[in-house]
């Protein structure tokens, strides 16, 4: 986490502040108005004055930390692909906007000012535009709802404020660079994305995002496929720190009953034969690939695993997919036990009998292939001659872990951590430790 030079104001500070508009003046019980319908109610004119607040100083946290993934290839391609569902909004102080934030976990959430974030955990586990599109319609729909105003303006009468005093700034966040969101007024608008907005909102959400793809003349099933992928995704990897577009949000199957009775006939096809949207796989391989390294810094090893397994059915020549793949191996390696506390007891079963401690050497000796293989398809790539160098050290191969280490250094002589690997070519150039006899 950076460091602010802003003065520390935690977001729970403004609620008494946030509440009190709506109880001195009644508001709660105003109508709501769209962004497209005109003003707010002079009632909640300071509450979404203080909303539009917090998204500047959000949004200026995000850029000054580096939490922005910044690929301006896929940044064009997302606004394009985007674009059709955006309306024309008039209120001064919205305007739309995308961006991907470097974390992976299964997340998108918006500021309630137009700025809409989109996880790459989320992206990478999507299969389609048109999957994606949905996600972006449901955020948008938010915004146009003003969903964020209203939803603060009811808070004091809603048992979700309870949850949002329980809420803290996870791994991921802190990993990422947003580390520092809780110093600023920022924590209602990430509250909602965990908890939701509610039942109601979320399903007029819902509604509004397919309605926009039925406009576009979008495959309405790929919507069903969303909520379908997350709550695999969920029983899956129940535990840990993922916090996800859906899993969080109120009754998820109430919510795909509605939109399946919303589809009519469409909806019971969901589960035929789903197209390859291979423009789009192409679009996100890098995202993706990058997306596994994020998992494996917050220590999901197996998470990355799986993404790279997919990655490289598609693509097997990805040298960067195989080394990371190596390195999540290698981690494996080092603590196979701790794929419990990552998977859900289900998934845990189904590999105990390989993720089990004993079987150390199965995760070393993939590790040792991977990286062998990322070295073949590209033999100036220095990485994978670190990772196997401390592969080599750990099951005390010292020549080889040796000879690794120095290939890694003439391939990158200006590593950032060159202090580091020399300090092991140090300890391995030493004469090993005799016994001391009886």
């Amino acid at each position: 986490m950076r460091p602010t030079t802003r003065q520390p104001l935690h977001w729970l500070r403004l609620l008494p502040y946030a509440l009190g508009v709506c109880c001195v003046s009644g508001c709660a019980s105003a109508p709501p108005v769209r962004l497209d319908q005109g003003q707010v109610q002079d009632p909640l004119r300071n509450l979404e004055t203080y909303v539009l607040e917090d998204a500047r100083k959000f949004k200026e946290l995000v850029e000054k930390s580096g939490a922005l993934y910044g690929d301006p290839a896929f940044d064009a391609y997302l606004n394009d692909l985007v674009r059709p569902f955006v309306p024309t909004v008039a209120s001064s102080g919205y305007q739309f906007s995308f961006k991907v934030v470097r974390d992976p976990t299964l997340n998108a959430y918006t500021l309630g000012d137009g700025t809409i974030y989109f996880n790459t955990g989320l992206i990478a586990r999507l299969k389609s535009a048109q999957q994606l599109a949905f996600v972006a319609g449901h955020e948008i729909a938010h915004v146009m709802n003003r969903d964020l105003v209203y939803y603060t303006d009811s808070l004091h009468k809603k048992t979700v404020g309870t949850k949002l005093t329980d809420l803290v700034v996870g791994p991921a966040l802190s990993a990422f660079g947003l580390g520092g969101i809780g110093e600023l007024g920022v924590g209602l608008a990430y509250a909602a994305s965990v908890t939701g907005y509610g039942r109601e909102r979320e399903a007029t959400a819902d509604a509004e995002s397919l309605s926009a793809m039925q406009a576009q003349q979008y495959d309405e099933r790929e919507a069903l496929r969303v909520f379908e992928t997350f709550l695999r995704e969920d029983e899956r990897y129940h535990r840990g720190l993922e916090i996800s577009f859906l899993s969080s949000h109120p009754s998820n199957e109430a919510r795909m009953a509605a939109v399946k009775k919303a589809m009519g006939s469409k909806a019971l096809d969901v589960f035929a034969a789903e197209p390859e949207d291979r423009a789009f796989l192409d679009a996100t391989h890098d995202l993706r690939v990058d997306n596994a390294s994020f998992n494996i810094q917050l220590g999901r090893s197996y998470h990355a695993v799986e993404d790279l397994q997919i990655i490289l059915k598609k693509e097997p020549t990805d040298e960067r997919a195989h080394y990371y793949l190596a390195e999540a191996y290698r981690l494996i390696a080092e603590d196979p036990r701790k794929l419990k506390d990552e998977l859900s007891r289900k998934a845990w079963s189904e590999i105990n009998d390989v993720a089990d401690a004993e079987h150390t050497d199965y995760w070393h000796s993939r590790a040792a292939e991977e990286y062998r293989q990322a070295m073949k398809l590209d033999p100036a790539f220095p990485d994978p001659h670190r990772g196997l160098g401390l592969l080599q050290h750990a099951r005390d191969e010292r020549a080889q872990a040796l000879a690794s280490f120095q290939r890694y250094l003439e391939l990158s002589p200006d590593a950032k951590d060159r202090r580091f690997v020399t300090s092991y070519i140090t300890r391995l150039q030493e004469p090993p430790a005799v016994p001391a006899s009886d």
